[in-house]
């Protein structure tokens, strides 16, 4: 614990705070310390805290933590499932703390933690105050999140647009699950900030496209208005999974497939935007399926929507299919907007 409170003591060299997932039981700690001590806070959906923390969220924490150089890095709860996580491993004069039950530090290289229950570990360590903002990085937040919330506006057929009306809709589930990485990505960067979304479960990793609607299935079994949000690969990796929903009663069930026609994260990778059209289209698995006899095979109901206004998603007893199919043409004109925003 001495180890912890030294580490706070250097918070003036740049100091953020990373919080994965959450039991239920640590968030009210995890949270009352936070809005203590002031700082930077990259929240995933996982924690349960993302949309409660207001001015505290850092936004676009990949390009924001590259840019601003904080040298010290506290991870509360389970490893984040952000890409920035990962980029520490190249970032050795990064000291980085862990506060988390599993006791395994996430990084392949030298970091310090504290393995226990996290409620308790913050309980241990008394009043300790203010901190603050060191390298002001909440001030460039609070423009970059304008910013994100412009291009929303002006391209609400995107795919970041139209994942952020779905977080809406998504309020009345009792449970999301994200399956895979680009919905993780897409809604820890464009969901809706105003309503608290608890319980939050996201899975994701090298081999992370298989099984997904499975392990949803298995994960939320015999549970009301439980919701699955998926890419198109993932769901067509995993096609004879709804055959778990038989038996399972419950009610209210969603399942979210974001259509884009293939694996278009890839296209975002620099090594990839150089290969030739073609090549691009194989690395991507680009596809025109669409999902309606899949539901029907299934006895699901279906939905497709091409449009960020014609969403409209109403539960039924019956398990829900409910196909999002962006723009390409907005969705490419919003990551290249996004790319040249500047903090």
């Amino acid at each position: 614990m001495s180890q912890l409170v030294h580490f706070f003591a250097d918070y003036w060299k740049g100091l953020v705070v990373c919080v994965g997932g959450l039991e239920p039981e640590d968030r009210e700690d995890v949270f009352n310390f936070l809005k203590e001590v002031k700082l930077p806070v990259i929240a995933d959906a996982t924690s349960g805290l993302r949309e409660l923390l207001g001015p505290l969220l850092v936004a676009d924490p990949e390009r924001l933590l590259s840019e601003t150089s904080p040298q010290l890095i506290l991870r509360i709860g389970e490893v984040p499932v952000g890409r920035f996580w990962r980029d520490l491993e190249k970032q050795p004069e990064i000291t980085v703390f862990s506060i988390t039950r599993t006791g395994f530090s996430g990084l392949a290289r030298e970091s310090s933690l504290i393995h226990g229950e996290v409620g308790r570990v913050l309980r241990g360590l008394g009043e300790i105050g203010e901190l603050g903002d060191a390298l002001d990085i909440l001030q460039h937040c609070r423009r970059r999140w304008g910013q994100v919330d412009q291009l929303l506006e002006m391209y609400p057929d995107s795919e970041p647009g139209m994942v952020r009306m779905l977080s809406i809709y998504s309020t009345v589930a009792d449970s999301i699950y994200l399956g895979n990485s680009l919905p993780i990505r897409e809604w820890g960067q464009f969901a809706q900030r105003e309503y608290p979304t608890e319980n939050v479960r996201a899975n994701r990793g090298v081999n992370g496209i298989d099984g997904q609607l499975s392990t949803w299935i298995g994960l939320t079994h015999g549970l009301d208005d439980a919701w699955c949000v998926v890419g198109d690969l993932t769901a067509l990796y995993d096609m004879s999974g709804p055959s778990l929903l038989d038996g399972c009663e419950a009610s209210g069930r969603v399942i979210v497939v974001i259509n884009n026609g293939g694996g278009r994260i890839f296209e975002r990778l620099p090594r990839v935007k150089n290969m030739s059209e073609p090549t691009q289209k194989i690395v991507a698995n680009a596809h025109d399926f669409k999902f309606k006899d899949w539901a029907a095979m299934w006895d699901m109901d279906y939905k497709l929507f091409a449009s960020a206004d014609a969403i409209e998603i109403e539960p039924a007893q019956k398990t829900s299919v409910v196909e999002l199919v962006p723009c390409a043409k907005q969705t490419a004109e919003f990551w290249d907007a996004y790319a040249q925003l500047t903090f």
